[in-house]
């Protein structure tokens, strides 16, 4: 008796029907799926730090997008290492001159709070409070350093950085572990006081260098 085999070719398939997709076949996805529940992330740099004093982007500088492309920016920084100092504080800056001053004035107000190994807990809202700040402001505090376990991560959400005409706001959340076992979350807005569009973010320590980690920059689709 013979036998017959039936194979399926991989195709490429610029069009699907409404109704369902034909999963014997392989599909070539060139184009971004739409929908008002649909978001998004586009990745634009990533930087993986290795003993930096500081980390920038800054728009139309090895590839990075910072205008008015995207109506918000994300930024998620994972496994930040501080080697060489105790209780330091991460910064945010921002520029409206692509680097050239990082001194746009920032109003900045969060919390934090910790759990400790016995079950204490601290909590404050007045760590990140600021009415005007032209240098780097904190959005980390106390990062403690020469132990590889303490390692930081946040992801941070820039709104309507191209904007001429309005005031750009940031929200950013962060954890870390601290020397102690002691677990650390931070969550912090600020408001950057210039309606002059931004083009260029720093990320620095209030004192030593970052020794490793990965920052990376997306633009959101929406």
């Amino acid at each position: 008796m013979a036998i017959t085999r039936i194979i399926t070719p991989s195709i490429t398939v610029d069009a699907v029907d409404n109704t369902k997709l034909d999963l014997t076949s392989n599909y070539a996805f060139t184009r971004t799926l739409s929908g008002d529940s649909v978001v998004n992330l586009v990745k634009i740099k990533s930087i993986t730090i290795s003993d930096d004093s500081s980390v920038e982007f800054v728009n139309g500088s090895n590839g990075v997008v910072l205008d008015s492309t995207y109506k918000v920016y994300k930024v998620i920084g994972t496994g930040i290492v501080v080697a060489d100092q105790d209780s330091v504080d991460l910064r945010f800056n921002a520029s409206t001159d692509t680097g050239s001053n990082y001194n746009v004035s920032k109003r900045n107000q969060g919390v934090k709070n910790n759990r400790g190994p016995t079950g204490d807990n601290n909590y404050s809202n007045t760590d990140y409070a600021s009415t005007s700040a032209t240098g780097g402001s904190p959005f980390m505090l106390n990062l403690d350093g020469n132990e590889a376990l303490n390692q930081a991560n946040f992801e941070m959400t820039l709104f309507d950085l191209g904007s001429s005409v309005t005031h750009k706001m940031m929200r950013v959340q962060g954890s870390f572990r601290r020397t102690g076992s002691y677990a650390e979350y931070s969550d912090v807005m600020m408001m950057m006081m210039t309606t002059s569009a931004i083009d260029a973010i720093k990320f620095e320590l209030s004192a030593s260098n970052m020794d490793s980690g990965t920052i990376t920059l997306y633009g959101v689709q929406t």
